[in-house]
């Protein structure tokens, strides 16, 4: 394992505690709301940031497809996005198992160079996943945001 995978084994490991974290005690109503003028509301987060997981599981080996497919993509007020607890359950589906396979990935997979559809350079599968985990802390920082912008603590990394 490179220090490189390590390092986003990690990251991701400390992700999903604080994704569970962010949704816990949420409600539907809450999760639906936009508690942050401008924000998307925690459940269109939630199944955005579950989107990208999936993604990368993908080319970590793991998943065929994403289970949300496209009906993340762009936020429609009103519409019935699920509840926490179907996010949650999505999650825990592979939420587990993507930092030992990108651990167990080798340095060639890793290095392989893709199609770019990221901002990243050059344009590899490490450099890829790397974006996306960042891209992931990114976003649950702003459910830490609305957590705490619906009256909930901020989010707990225990």
């Amino acid at each position: 394992m490179s220090h490189q995978n390590q390092i986003l084994g990690t990251t991701i490991q400390v992700n999903n505690t604080l994704f569970r974290n962010s949704l816990k005690d949420i409600t539907k109503e809450e999760a639906h709301r936009r508690a942050i003028d401008n924000f998307a509301p925690m459940i269109f987060i939630s199944g955005h940031l579950i989107n990208a997981r999936y993604y990368y599981a993908k080319l970590a080996g793991l998943v065929a497809k994403r289970p949300l497919q496209d009906a993340f993509l762009k936020y429609e007020e009103g519409k019935d996005y699920g509840a926490p607890a179907d996010m949650l359950s999505i999650w825990d589906e592979i939420a587990d198992e993507v930092a030992p396979a990108l651990a167990a990935m080798s340095d060639e997979e890793l290095l392989r160079e893709m199609e770019a559809h990221f901002p990243v350079s050059p344009p590899t599968v490490l450099n890829t996943i790397a974006f996306l985990v960042q891209h992931e802390a990114y976003h649950i920082g702003q459910l830490g945001a609305l957590r705490k912008a619906l009256g909930h603590p901020g989010t707990s990394y225990k």
